[in-house]
């Protein structure tokens, strides 16, 4: 219990026992049980009785992929894919055509968007698709990968998605992921909380240093150092996980703003391999982490950006990539990066009016071979049992 009406003066007692605000600690709670929390000095205090009702995770994950389902947000498809991969799946799926088409949208576009880019990149291959084998309406081949490795990368809020898509791509060049990562290391700053100023007053940024560590624990753990930035990598993640570590930034709930930062924080810190529902180092004096605040925001019906708010689809979409990190690292015992699909086979897919669209064969018996003979000689599988008949 963090706060009450009248403010932290107030006396306040739950369940008949004085409660300290300027110390709050957990209040055991049962599934339909009632707390009494009683508000003021007699004789003017003011009982409220609080009905519990507990949520499991594996139930807010249902209910927040349930609204995601048919989203055409590559986030969604990231999100489920995610789901998919780490904690044990759910039966939403975001509208696959509607991503695909997009994606080619963004590819050949006269000017060339690298956040739409990273994010298409991002969502295909979270739906096993790859995203260097797009069929244009045309019949051409689009390949979202090369246009990201052409477009300019200015933006750190984007430029962690582009170093996550190329460092997935096999195409990438250690001239590509230096500028990328450039962009991240100047704007990190000396307290790694990539501040910012706004009438006059600096602000840390809690959420977009949650969304670089994600991107740079990916590349600082790859030995190989392919591009020559794993040490980079590994300077940029350390000074992060220090730097959110500082007392300040959380509050006695021990959430680092809202439920939305909250969110890019765990995705961060599972990234690194940090388990942040019992990690000392992001916890209060009251056992309170940002893992419990971001909970506290669940709702029947998906989160809300702080726990007195109503659900909204944009916390609940960001909350559900937190919980399936969480989930993740929780089960495997090791680091859980929502963006990583390297594990995933990948496919051809094709625009809604491509020209040549495979024709699927089943066999009975499953497995069967089948061959196929066109006029200039024997038709090749584009995947297993898939044929293009294009004339």
């Amino acid at each position: 219990l963090t706060g009450v009406p009248g403010g932290e003066s107030t006396s306040v007692s739950v369940n008949y026992l004085p409660y300290d605000l300027d110390n709050p600690t957990p209040i055991p709670l049962t599934d339909g049980g009632v707390i009494t929390i009683s508000v003021g000095d007699y004789p003017d205090t003011v009982y409220y009785n609080v009905n519990i009702s507990l949520l499991s995770v594996s139930s807010i994950l249902s209910t927040a992929a349930a609204t995601l389902q048919g989203s055409s947000d590559p986030w969604a498809a990231v999100d489920l894919g995610a789901c998919g991969l780490y904690a044990g799946g759910t039966s939403s799926a975001p509208d696959r055509q509607a991503i695909v088409d997009d994606a080619i949208a963004a590819a050949t576009a006269q000017s060339l968007n690298d956040g739409a880019l990273s994010k298409a990149y991002l969502g295909l291959r979270a739906m096993g698709i790859d995203p260097d084998r797009i069929v244009a309406a045309d019949g051409t081949i689009v390949s979202v990968t090369d246009a990201l490795m052409t477009s300019d990368t200015n933006s750190y809020y984007n430029a962690p998605y582009v170093l996550l898509a190329l460092a997935q791509s096999g195409k990438a060049t250690a001239e590509k992921m230096d500028a990328v990562l450039t962009v991240m290391e100047s704007a990190a700053g000396d307290d790694f909380l990539f501040s910012y100023s706004w009438g006059g007053v600096t602000y840390p940024s809690p959420d977009t240093a949650g969304a670089v560590l994600a991107a740079v624990s990916f590349c600082a753990a790859d030995s190989t150092d392919p591009y020559g930035i794993t040490d980079r990598c590994a300077a940029l993640r350390d000074g992060i996980l220090n730097a959110l570590s500082e007392d300040s930034l959380q509050s006695a709930s021990g959430s680092f703003g809202n439920s939305c930062t909250d969110a890019m924080v765990l995705v961060g810190l599972c990234a690194a391999g940090v388990d942040p529902s019992s990690d000392p180092r992001y916890m209060t004096s009251s056992g309170a982490t940002p893992y419990t605040a971001l909970l506290s925001c669940a709702r029947a019906d998906g989160f809300g950006l702080t726990p007195g708010k109503d659900a909204d689809s944009f916390s609940t979409e960001q909350c559900f990539r937190a919980i399936v990190a969480v989930s993740g690292l929780l089960s495997d015992g090791d680091c859980c990066n929502v963006y990583d699909f390297t594990s995933l086979d990948s496919e051809m897919a094709y625009a809604t009016a491509a020209s040549g669209c495979p024709v699927t064969f089943s066999t009975t018996p499953a497995g069967a071979s089948v061959s196929l003979m066109g006029t200039d000689g024997t038709v090749e599988a584009i995947s297993a049992g898939r044929y293009s008949l294009a004339e």
